[in-house]
């Protein structure tokens, strides 16, 4: 019997050292059309990605634990007697310590359903989903029992290898919850994050319990596993694992992959992770936004830019000073303006990498009441030399920049017309303003030279 479970394990080994040579890293697309979603679309979307795999029968778990939990020395990787660094109190041999009977920690390994069988009623497939079932001693597994997993505050057993049993001091939850040790809670919360996407709205009939509703968990749980995960990152076990189920089950654990969906989907602790990680790099370059329009409401501008889909935000200048950042949206309103000319330019941001400005676009804010008919008349506009003004009244002129600095200034003494000279004013947006001598009157033009 032996030399066939001995023949078994060097196939199973052989198989798999193939297997992560082969498949080290991310399919090339498995998450397109992910980048830029957040929330319940990005969980709908990675639920669509990893639904639907090949489950397995309950007994093939013994033989699938070959190849997805087996330590460098060939023992069982356990995490609830396992100690990282360090000499494990005991361990166990692949098939020659499966459970039948035990009476204490060390006596043998069975299939333990880190989100318990009770939670979803023994349902399948997720009854042998790989992704939630790791190889534990059994009689740890038989005192963890079907509590939550969490934070314990007074611990009312300890496994030799430090795994507790107490009351919870998560804020939210004050029942008793078991705590594994530190080097693998994060292994345990990026388990409850699949169970909430690969089952997400496939969870009817599942129980409501203490930690969850149906497959998603509840807010004090979720605080807590997001802890979990900030605090113990991926590791290469995670990797390897995660590699090795999808070449059995054919889907994969997206936040072992990409570590920063967390954040992206649930609000928490985790939102403050950066985008981008292992699956999506931050961008080198971000393109700049093309302003669409601005238009004049009252004392208000408003203004509106085309989305760049890389950007996370977008800051605006006004005649080239910041007027606001961190914008998320692709309009916005300046209100409450004085008489004058407003320029504005956007920036697109995207992850701390900015983009070059947009071009200007300027409107003009004037409460000045004009008279009925024009006081003057004004060609050519655009201009590149000779400006000339054509008026009925005398009239006092004056040519202004976008920053209200008198550039130019003329009295025209009769009825008739003049001829300015603009050629030693920069290129840009100007205001002329045109007031009657005789009636008081005033009419203000854009120019652009």
């Amino acid at each position: 019997m032996k030399s066939i479970l001995w023949i078994k394990e060097l196939i199973l080994s052989s198989y798999l050292l193939i297997f992560i040579t082969s498949f080290a890293q991310i399919p090339n697309g498995y998450y397109n059309g992910t980048e830029n979603l957040t929330g319940s679309q990005l969980q709908s979307k990675l639920h669509t990605i990893i639904d639907d795999h090949d489950a397995l029968t309950y007994s093939q778990l013994w033989d699938a634990f070959y190849s997805t939990d087996k330590k460098s020395n060939g023992k069982v990787w356990d995490m609830y007697s396992d100690v990282p660094n360090g000499t494990p109190p005991y361990s166990f041999n692949f098939g020659n310590d499966q459970c039948g009977n035990y009476s204490d920690e060390g006596d043998c390994y069975n299939r333990e359903h880190s989100f318990p069988q009770s939670w979803f009623n023994e349902q399948a497939p997720m009854k042998t989903d790989l992704f939630h079932l790791y190889p534990t001693d059994g009689y740890v597994n038989n005192r963890r029992s079907n509590y939550p997993i969490g934070d314990v505050g007074s611990a009312s057993w300890v496994s030799e290898n430090g795994s507790k049993l107490g009351n919870c001091s998560n804020n939210g939850y004050s029942g008793t919850v078991f705590e594994p040790i530190d080097e693998y809670k994060g292994d345990f919360a990026r388990t409850f994050f699949y169970m909430a996407v690969r089952y997400y709205n496939e969870d009817g009939g599942w129980n409501d319990t203490d930690m969850t509703n149906g497959s998603q968990l509840k807010t004090w749980a979720m605080n807590a596993m997001q802890q979990w995960h900030l605090k113990d990152p991926v590791s290469q076990k995670e990797i390897d694992r995660n590699n090795a189920v999808y070449d059995i089950q054919g889907n994969r654990n997206p936040f072992i992959d990409c570590p920063s969906f967390v954040g992206r989907i649930w609000n928490g602790p985790a939102s403050s992770q950066p985008i981008y990680d292992e699956c999506f790099s931050a961008p080198e370059t971000c393109d700049a936004p093309a302003i669409i329009t601005t238009t004049v409401n009252g004392q208000n501008i408003n203004i509106t830019w085309s989305e760049v889909p890389s950007a996370l935000s977008y800051t605006i200048f006004v005649n080239d000073q910041l007027l606001d950042e961190d914008i998320t949206t692709t309009s916005y309103e300046d209100t409450n303006l004085q008489d004058g000319t407003y320029c504005y330019t956007i920036v697109s941001v995207c992850n701390q990498v900015e983009s070059s400005p947009s071009n200007d676009a300027c409107e003009t804010i004037s409460t000045i009441i004009n008279e009925n008919r024009p006081i003057a008349e004004i060609y050519p506009n655009p201009v590149q030399k000779s400006l000339n003004i054509s008026v009925t009244d005398p009239c006092y002129t004056a040519i202004y920049d976008i920053f209200g600095r008198m550039v130019i200034q003329q009295n025209i003494h009769h009825s008739e017309t003049v001829s300015i000279d603009v050629q030693s004013i920069p290129n840009g947006i100007y205001i002329l303003k045109v007031q009657s001598l005789a009636s008081g009157f005033v009419n203000t033009y854009k120019i652009v030279k």
